[in-house]
């Protein structure tokens, strides 16, 4: 689709305008070469100027910048001619703009509209009239007040809505508004256009109970303010209205989601791509068992980790089956994020090893590592690169064993480590050989941790154990990296030992 259509364009009046250009010979030095440029091509470059600093920049620039791209107007009188006759330069309205909105109207003649209604002190009721009394030709619509919850209701005007594409609800302080009555209407003639809503601020009683309102939506954004609990069966109706929905954004980190013990229905979204959950409990993790999504979607999870939920969580399989290497962070909240990435961007690790870079990165507290293998249960068996950040001491032995027990095919082991403790369970439980070794795949392990002065002989010593029955098990490690190591003596006995039991030794510089 072309950036300007050609009725925004060729409908007017270049035609009338061409003079203006041949008004000014090319040859003639004194004249700038921008003015020499054909009017189509200075029609799309000012429009391009418009969508920059009117969508791209609308609430980070001040009230006063939203116009200043009309000075393009007053650079000579061929161009003022040519933002005249290109009605979509003037489709973008801002209502805290009064003097400009009815101008605005008027100059864009038929084109569709993008417009920012404010219900604040800013706007008087009269331009916010004059607008939405505009409804039939408003593709963007952003609605923006302090309480809308209660002035949405006495809004008196037509606002059947039939080429409305992208909605926007935001209320600047805590609403409760449990409805959007006649905000959207579907005519029995007309087509639903509306792809995009969000919802900022309020909660997802806010949407539409039709569902012929929502069945063309590919971008669903809800930003609820309000704590307290959305149930989760809440959730699962608005995404049954939502088939065709590409991108489910939901963040509400003062606001929890509820199970519903009698939930059991699942919702097909076929063609999403991204899916970012992000509240204040596990039960984000528990929407997944309800969602059936393809297989390479970008997935983000964020909740605090909690006990208010049923056991076990489980991410299903199904979003895991693409992701063959996996980073986790040990802070605060469960946060999970998954990106399939192009293959021309995969990485060389050691030996010319390639990994295909089908990432997913993992932050958990450290009190709950022990729920990986549970969380992540059908993943961590497929693994081939691990990677484990700022790891503090584990809760005890075990939690570290389980995790490493689930290392099948893991081939490449990364672990940075807060303090010697959590490297020293690592390597003694990489080493226990009376069970059968763990992670019996594994050939690269690189830790990073500062190695104390007098515990150098003990972590030495508990290494060249590691070799030595792995390699007694037919399990031998090919590469030890200890170059992010601090405190490590160059001279020490026990080094020249470690090369003897592995192809490569790589020590700090």
């Amino acid at each position: 689709m072309p950036l300007i259509s050609r009725e925004g364009f060729y409908g007017l009046n270049f035609r009338r305008l061409r003079f203006w250009t041949r008004r000014s010979p090319k040859n003639n030095p004194d004249v700038t070469p921008a003015l020499q440029l054909p009017p189509e091509l200075v029609g799309h470059i000012m429009t391009i100027v418009v969508q920059n600093q009117f969508l791209t920049y609308s609430r980070t620039l001040p009230r006063s910048s939203r116009y200043t791209w009309i000075k393009l107007c007053h650079i000579c009188q061929c161009w003022r001619q040519i933002a005249l006759g290109c009605p979509m330069l003037w489709s973008y309205i801002d209502t805290r703009w009064d003097a400009l909105v009815k101008q605005l109207i008027l100059r864009s003649h038929t084109a569709p509209l993008t417009v920012f209604v404010w219900f604040t002190n800013a706007s008087t009721h009269s331009v916010i009239d004059n607008i939405l009394g505009e409804m039939h030709r408003i593709k963007e619509l952003h609605l923006v007040g302090n309480k809308l919850d209660l002035i949405l209701p006495r809004l008196r005007l037509p606002l059947k809505a039939p080429f409305l594409e992208v909605l926007t609800l935001e209320c600047l302080y805590q609403s409760s508004m449990p409805a959007m009555p006649r905000l959207l209407e579907i005519s029995e003639n007309s087509t639903n256009y509306l792809t995009s809503l969000t919802l900022a601020g309020i909660t997802t009683g806010t949407i539409p109970s039709d569902p012929g309102i929502l069945s063309c939506l590919q971008y669903l954004r809800i930003f609820p303010k309000t704590s307290g609990i959305t149930p989760l069966s809440e959730i699962i109706t608005v995404l049954t209205f939502c088939p065709e929905l590409i991108e489910f954004h939901y963040s509400a980190p003062s606001n929890v989601i509820g199970y519903s013990d009698g939930e059991t229905r699942t919702v097909n979204l076929r063609h999403l791509r991204r899916l970012r959950i992000s509240t204040n409990n596990t039960a984000s993790i528990l929407v997944l068992n309800y969602l059936t999504v393809p297989p390479d979607i970008s997935l983000y999870i964020s909740a605090i980790y909690g006990s208010n939920v049923p056991q076990p969580l489980v991410i299903p399989t199904t979003y895991l089956t693409t992701y063959n290497s996996l980073i986790v962070h040990t802070s605060t909240p469960i946060r999970l994020k998954a990106e399939v990435l192009s293959p021309a961007t995969s990485e060389h690790r050691g030996h010319d090893r390639t990994y295909t870079p089908n990432m997913l990165e993992m932050k958990i507290n450290a009190l709950a590592f022990d729920t990986i293998p549970t969380i992540l249960s059908g993943l961590l068996p497929q693994l081939r690169h691990v990677e484990l950040k700022e790891l503090t001491e584990f809760r005890h032995e075990e939690s570290c064993r389980l995790f490493l027990m689930s290392l099948h095919c893991v081939e490449s082991l990364k672990a940075s480590c807060k303090s010697g403790g959590p490297a020293k369970t690592l390597i003694s439980e990489l080493s226990e050989s009376a069970n059968g070794l763990l992670c019996p795949s594994l050939h690269i392990l690189s830790l990073q941790f500062v190695m104390l002065e007098p515990r150098v002989d003990v972590f030495f010593g508990a290494l060249a154990s590691l070799l030595r029955n792995r390699n007694d098990s037919l399990a031998r490690l090919t590469m030890l990296d200890l170059s992010g190591c601090s405190g490590i003596p160059s001279d020490h006995i026990q080094i020249d030992i470690m090369r003897s039991l592995v192809e490569l030794l790589i020590l700090p510089e």
